[in-house]
C-alpha cells in the first residue's frame, strides 16, 4: 500500500481499520494477562465477567467513534447495484441451509459432523463435573451460538462454526475408539478403531460428495464454463493473424474476464470483482439495454472492439436484471443489429 494511503479507511480489504482492531485485541489480551498475573487470591467468575464486559464496552466504543461504519460489514461502501448483480450470485454468499431439499451436499461437507457433535456437546454440558472442562464446553457452546446463525446465513462464515464443532466431535470419536478398544481383541481392535477414525474423518464429506454427484447426474443443465470454454476462445483471440494482431478491448461475461486477462494480451471491460464498479455497470448497461442506441453509445465511448456472448448458457438471466429484458443481447443473438 502506498504511504499516502496508509490511513485510508477501507472495509473490504486490509487497512488501518483492521490494524486498529488488531491492536485492540492485543490490548484486551494484555489487560487480561496483567490482571490474572497479579499475586493474590484467584478472581471470581463475577469479577472476570465484569472486567470483560467493561473491556468490551470500551473496545466497541473506540471502534464506533473512530470507524462507525465498521459494524455495517465489509460491503458497506460497495455500490448496491453490485451487491444485486454480482455478490448475490457468489456461492460463498449463499445460505448454508438450502431452500431446495436436494441441495444439501454443501451442508454435509461443511457441517455434517454437527449431527453428532451438537448432541454430544449437550451431553458433555450435562455430564461434565470438572469445572475447567465444563468451562471449555460452555465456551464452545457460546461460540456456536454466535457462528451457527452466521453460517446459516452465508457459507463463508460456516468455517468458524466448523472449527468449534471439531472439539466435541473429536471428543466423541475418542470415546468411540476407546469403547471399541475395550470390546475387541488386538487384531479386531486395530481394524475397528482405524475404521472408526477413517469414517469419522471423511464420512460426512464423502456423503456430501456422493450426494452432489447424484444431483449433478440428474441435472442435465450445464455451467457457462462448460457451454463456452474460455481456453479455446483465448487461443483464437491470440492468433497474430487475426484478433491477436494487437490488444483489443473486449466486453463479455464477467466470469470470462479474469481468464481472458490471464491467457491473452487483451483488455476486458468487466470482471466479477466488486471494486470494478464501472466495468460491471457498463457491461450490464450494454447487454441489458432496451435500445441499441444506448448500448452503442457506451461501446463507442469505451472503444470496445469485440463483444462475446454465450447464447447457449443462461447468462441472459443476469443481463436482464432488473427490468426482465435484455433487448440488445437478444438482438445480437437474433442477428438484428443495425449496420
Amino acid at each position: 500500500r502506498p504511504i499516502g494511503e496508509l490511513l485510508a479507511q477501507e472495509y473490504d480489504r486490509f487497512s488501518i481499520v483492521h490494524v486498529t482492531v488488531t491492536f485492540i485485541i492485543w490490548g484486551v489480551g494484555s489487560v487480561c494477562y496483567f490482571i490474572e498475573s497479579r499475586e493474590g487470591p484467584r478472581h471470581s467468575i463475577f469479577f472476570r465477567t465484569m472486567v470483560m464486559c467493561g473491556i468490551d464496552i470500551v473496545s466497541i466504543g473506540i471502534m464506533a467513534s473512530v470507524f462507525p461504519k465498521f459494524f455495517l460489514g465489509p460491503r458497506v461502501d460497495v455500490d448496491p447495484r453490485i451487491i444485486a448483480w454480482v455478490w448475490n450470485m457468489v456461492h460463498e454468499a449463499q445460505p448454508l441451509i438450502p431452500l431446495n431439499p436436494l441441495d444439501v451436499s454443501t451442508f454435509f461437507m461443511f457441517w455434517g459432523i454437527s449431527l453428532l457433535a451438537l448432541p454430544h456437546l449437550v451431553w458433555l454440558l450435562y455430564r461434565e463435573k470438572e469445572i475447567e472442562k465444563k468451562a471449555l464446553w460452555i465456551y464452545v457452546a457460546l461460540g456456536l451460538l454466535v457462528f451457527i446463525p452466521l453460517g446459516c446465513l452465508q457459507i463463508r462464515f460456516s468455517t468458524y462454526a466448523a472449527i468449534l464443532l471439531c472439539l466435541p466431535y473429536a471428543d466423541f470419536l475418542g470415546r468411540v475408539v476407546f469403547r471399541l478398544g475395550q470390546k475387541f481383541s488386538s487384531t479386531l481392535r486395530m481394524v475397528f478403531q482405524g475404521g472408526a477414525v477413517f469414517a469419522g474423518c471423511v464420512g460426512f464429506i464423502m456423503v456430501g460428495v456422493l450426494f452432489d454427484s447424484w444431483v449433478d447426474a440428474k441435472d442435465s443443465s450445464s455451467t457457462i464454463q462448460e457451454e463456452c470454454p474460455v481456453t479455446p476462445l483465448a487461443q483464437f483471440l491470440n492468433d497474430p493473424k487475426d484478433w491477436g494482431s494487437r490488444s483489443r478491448i473486449i466486453l463479455t461475461n464477467l466470469n470470462f474476464g479474469p481468464q481472458l486477462l490471464y491467457q491473452t494480451d487483451h483488455q476486458v471491460v468487466g470482471t466479477a470483482f466488486h471494486r470494478n464498479v464501472q466495468g460491471i455497470i457498463d457491461t450490464q448497461r450494454v447487454m441489458g439495454s432496451e435500445k441499441n442506441e444506448e448500448a452503442l453509445e457506451i461501446v463507442l465511448k469505451r472503444g470496445i472492439d469485440l463483444i462475446l456472448i454465450c447464447p447457449s448458457s443462461a447468462e441472459i438471466n443476469f443481463y436482464s436484471l432488473p427490468t426482465g429484458k435484455a433487448m440488445f443481447y437478444e438482438n445480437m443473438v437474433n442477428d438484428k443489429m443495425p449496420p
